[in-house]
């Protein structure tokens, strides 16, 4: 798999934080191009699982460099690192009122929406735990990193995703 370059990732979650943050400070409604008031939960819940999609994909690559099943890239671990890190600290923007699962398919648990302190802190940690990540130096102290962040990993989804 083809990861794309963490700048890339970091622009596009800059660009959806701040379509999100736009969306969520007028109560989850964004303006069309005429002006006009729409709401976009659907656009909103499939640009979060594209981000998580994103990061699911990309561990199982990074597992196995952890693992030394695989070469140990610096390179594509860095950019791992940083693009978790930049999508982490878009993720409590990513979960406005109106974007559970009254608006769509989604693994959100309603939890999310009732303690988004909680979870904006779990996303504290996983950006925490992407950047220790994206400094690793090679496969023993990715090994380290890589529990560490897979544990906030399963931390949060225990807590706040449902199926």
């Amino acid at each position: 798999m083809r990861m794309l370059p963490a700048s890339v990732v970091i622009s596009l979650v800059s660009f959806f934080g701040v379509l999100v943050a736009d969306a969520a400070g007028d109560e989850g409604h964004t303006r069309d191009h005429t002006g006009a008031v729409t709401r976009d939960a659907a656009g909103i819940i499939n640009s979060r699982q594209e981000m998580m999609s994103y990061v699911g994909s990309n561990m199982r690559t990074v597992s196995r460099m952890a693992k030394g099943n695989i070469e140990f890239n610096r390179d594509y671990v860095r950019a791992f690192g940083l693009s978790v890190s930049a999508i982490a600290a878009a993720f409590p923007h990513l979960f406005p009122e109106g974007t559970g699962k009254e608006a769509g398919t989604t693994e959100a648990d309603a939890a999310i929406f009732s303690d988004l302190g909680g979870f904006a802190a779990e996303a504290t940690k996983l950006g925490a735990a992407g950047r220790a990540v994206a400094m690793s130096a090679d496969a023993a102290e990715l090994s380290d990193n890589f529990s560490a962040m897979a544990g906030t990993c399963t931390s949060c989804h225990s807590q706040y995703r449902s199926r």
